[in-house]
């Protein structure tokens, strides 16, 4: 596992939501050309006076409240612009993602894909199917706990074409998931993969990272690898 390791001070010190969103971006970017898996966010000791008073701490340090920001913003640029509507809510943390740079110049993200695009490996997230067989997008049925519809084989998954595609087996509805185009004149069922399997099938060996917020510092990190990316300083290990 190749991890990015990034301490929340790097969003406590930001004057303002927007360039605290701008910062989260280029740690974003840096996970990209850094090819990680997993970005950790480091909340260490609340050192920083006055810090993110664009964020409402509600009893939370600073530092801390700073991490849970910027684990937000940054899994919110992970997932594909075409499934974030399904799979990211609404939050106040989010209000200044609109003044990004479009997703286009995000380097690396190589598994945001447009409908015009080519490639082997889609993201997607699960829908609901209605009785005629078409899918319904806008319907994930999340909170449908009291449903009383058999399970099937397979269902259906909107991965940014015009129209949904089919699995090769059942998943639950609002999931995310990795998938894998059919070979023409095969089946036409997608096959539902893992992410490490997409990476092998990338350009650049990359297809997404996940985030996790852990207590303590990057400097207590015992090894690793110091990197700036954008005035922006991490720290990148190896391990099995």
């Amino acid at each position: 596992t190749r991890c990015l390791s990034v301490d929340s001070a790097c969003v406590a010190v930001a004057e303002s939501l927007e360039s605290a969103t701008r910062v989260a971006w280029h740690v974003a970017c840096a996970a990209a050309l850094e090819r990680v898996d997993l970005v950790v966010v480091h909340v260490g000791r609340d050192g920083a006076n006055g810090a993110s008073r664009f964020l409402d701490c509600s009893g939370e340090t600073h530092r801390r409240r700073a991490g849970s920001f910027l684990a937000r913003v940054l899994q919110y640029l992970e997932t594909p612009p075409c499934l974030r509507r399904h799979l990211v809510r609404q939050h106040g943390d989010l209000k200044s993602v609109g003044s990004l740079p479009p997703e286009t110049k995000v380097g690396g993200m190589s598994h945001h894909k447009r409908a015009h695009e080519t490639s082997s490996c889609r993201e997607g997230v699960v829908v609901a199917e209605t009785p005629n067989g078409r899918n319904q997008e806008n319907h994930l049925l999340r909170e449908n706990k009291t449903s009383t519809t058999p399970l099937k084989k397979s269902n259906l998954a909107h991965v940014g074409l015009e129209t949904s595609v089919r699995m090769d087996r059942f998943v639950k509805i609002g999931m995310r998931v990795t998938l894998v185009r059919p070979t023409p004149g095969e089946s036409e069922q997608w096959v539902v993969t893992t992410r490490d399997e997409a990476k092998t099938q990338s350009p650049n060996r990359f297809w997404g990272y996940d985030v996790r917020v852990l207590a303590g510092s990057v400097e207590d990190k015992p090894n690793g690898e110091w990197r700036v990316h954008r005035g922006i300083r991490y720290r990148i290990t190896e391990s099995e």
